[in-house]
């Protein structure tokens, strides 16, 4: 990364300290991501640095307990957990 692109990357609305830190973590965690396109997510108004924190480590979401009764009134309960990743 050179100062042309920090620069013009800060002039154009972009936060390079976030950019800066999502390299740096896309790095070590051996995963390909170059500057233009860590500057890109940023400027689309994502945060480039929680997305490649939940690629490292995935979110795991569990939803609610869901329940349904059958016409010959057996009652279903059904639980789910979600992982997500960037």
């Amino acid at each position: 990364v050179n100062t042309n692109q920090l620069e013009s990357h800060y002039l154009a609305g972009g936060n390079v300290d976030r950019v800066v830190n999502a390299l740096i973590a896309a790095q070590r965690a051996d995963i390909d991501l170059p500057f233009s396109r860590g500057a890109a997510i940023d400027l689309a108004g994502r945060d480039v640095l929680t997305a490649v924190q939940m690629s490292v480590n995935p979110k795991v979401i569990e939803t609610p307990v869901i329940a349904a009764v059958a016409k010959d009134g057996i009652e279903v309960k059904a639980k789910a957990k979600v992982t997500v990743r960037a």
